[in-house]
């Protein structure tokens, strides 16, 4: 087998907060020489403290699924279900994307903010 194309693959690499946490500054200078895997990084961007929700946290998210945050900065684990039973799917009702973007295990974004970031890029080059 033989790669060939295309030449440019999309993808996103994600760096979960605890890793952040553990190598810190070391993680940030791979990421500063790495610039095509994060473009608009700056240094100091990340507050390598900084859980926000994901730091021993529960919460249930816009699906209505109830989230206990067991590890600093990884991704919760659901607890608690709205569709329990079949039935309740009758009663149950999806978050709207046109109030709020909804989010795995996080809270809902405003579409502002999405603008907002979208505007920074554009500023920063991208």
């Amino acid at each position: 087998m033989e790669f060939r194309g295309p030449e440019w693959v999309i993808g996103k690499v994600y760096i979960s907060m605890d890793a952040w946490h553990k190598y810190r500054e070391r993680m940030e200078e791979v990421v500063l020489r790495h610039g095509l895997v994060s473009p608009f990084y700056r240094r100091d961007m990340i507050d390598f403290d900084n859980f926000g929700l994901r730091r021993g946290n529960m919460f249930t998210d816009p699906w209505g699924c109830k989230r206990m945050f067991l590890q600093d900065g990884l991704q919760g684990q659901v607890v608690e279900h709205p569709l329990k039973e079949w039935e309740a799917w009758r009663g149950y009702s999806l978050p709207n994307p046109d109030d709020r973007i909804p989010q795995e295990g996080a809270p809902i974004v405003p579409w502002e903010v999405v603008e907002e970031a979208v505007e920074r890029a554009r500023e920063a080059g991208g």
